[in-house]
């Protein structure tokens, strides 16, 4: 994942305080580890952190059109970049990078507010047109990654996490109670609020669009969820298609035990990974996990105090030796049209909320 936060003057187009950008950027540090980005401009302030998974060398942010008028930064991932860059290209788009955050800027510049309906992904995002002074602020029609934001009126504050408008200290640090209220009623908090009052998240398949008259929520995406019929003598040509994908970027497997394993059978690697890891919970509480070195032929087993920990551990185990990315089980279910230990567990817990009633700390 990446991070990124801005602030935008839009009243007044003061000057943007490069300190307090830094800050909010510092604050998401642990969301790219990678490197960090800045763009400042009259009135306007851009920072990102950076988790490098496409275009290595080149695709440091904030990137530009051709005639720097279009600026972004970007969380995420277009997944359909590579058809959009050739579409663009054929309007004479001329790419610097092999990114996909580079179409999103190509694509405002051509189709303007309405590109962002033409991207398949997850994200969070900001665009800025200078000639128009508009910024345009975006999340995904699911609602994937999170965006926030503070609007005081004359000011925009956003990012990725909560963490970073609040280093702005003009920005109030006071619970919402309709936002608790929602939080104790349904176990989590509709979009726009959040436990902040005053600050607010993006909801999904919308954009926040702030210029000179103000921000307005502005939504962008409108069509229901598609499901790609598969006919049976497609599927060989599909699974390739993923081994493809993964086998370009992985480089370790995490296994949890039981139907959700990464490992799925079905997909019959050619390229082996470097590093395979197995969690197995164990009855005491404690979790037992399992690395296989497996170019080297090597296996150890390690017992943890909890999942938890084993997760860190390997997390922290790629990221010194310098593996990018992870394949996991999680999500598996809903991949492959499951109810295992998905969907079912959450439909039990609220019926479980619903007979037991609220909790005991409304009664002290």
């Amino acid at each position: 994942m990446c991070g990124i936060c801005g602030i935008f003057h839009y009243r007044d187009g003061r000057p943007v305080d490069e300190r307090l950008l830094r800050e909010m950027t510092a604050a998401i540090a642990h969301r790219g580890p990678d490197d960090d980005g800045f763009f400042i401009d009259d009135g306007i302030g851009l920072g990102m952190r950076r988790l490098s998974i496409i275009d290595l060398e080149g695709g440091a942010q904030p990137i530009s059109n051709e005639s720097d008028s279009v600026v972004t930064v970007f969380n995420g991932e277009i997944y359909n970049f590579r058809g959009l860059r050739r579409e663009l290209e054929s309007f004479g788009h001329v790419f610097r990078t092999h990114t996909d955050t580079e179409t999103i800027v190509h694509g405002y510049e051509q189709w303007g507010f309405g590109g962002l309906a033409k991207l398949n992904g997850m994200f969070g995002l900001a665009v800025w047109d200078r000639r128009e002074r508009c910024l345009v602020i975006a999340r995904d029609p699911y609602g994937i990654k999170p965006l926030y934001y503070n609007d005081d009126g004359s000011s925009l504050r956003f990012g990725s996490e909560i963490k970073s408008i609040l280093c702005d200290d003009a920005v109030p640090r006071e619970v919402d109670r309709a936002a608790l209220d929602a939080f104790l009623t349904l176990t989590y908090v509709p979009s726009p609020g959040t436990a902040f009052a005053g600050i607010g998240k993006v909801p999904p398949g919308f954009a926040l669009v702030c210029d000179a008259g103000g921000c307005r929520l502005r939504r962008f995406h409108f069509a229901a969820p598609h499901l790609l019929a598969v006919e049976a003598r497609d599927e060989p040509q599909l699974v390739r298609r993923l081994q493809d994908l993964i086998e370009a970027v992985l480089s370790v497997v995490v296994c949890h035990p039981g139907a959700d394993s990464a490992l799925d059978p079905t997909l019959g690697f050619e390229v082996l990974p470097d590093v395979a890891v197995g969690l197995t919970p164990q009855t005491s509480g404690h979790c037992l996990i399992h690395v296989a070195l497996i170019h080297q032929g090597h296996c150890a087993s390690h017992h943890l105090r909890d999942m938890v920990s084993g997760l860190f551990m390997i997390a922290r185990t790629g990221r010194i030796s310098n593996d990018q990315v992870l394949l996991v089980g999680l999500g598996r279910t809903e991949t492959h049209g499951e109810g295992i230990d998905g969907h079912d567990r959450h439909t039990s817990r609220n019926r479980s909320l619903r007979v037991a009633g609220p909790p005991d700390l409304l009664d002290r």
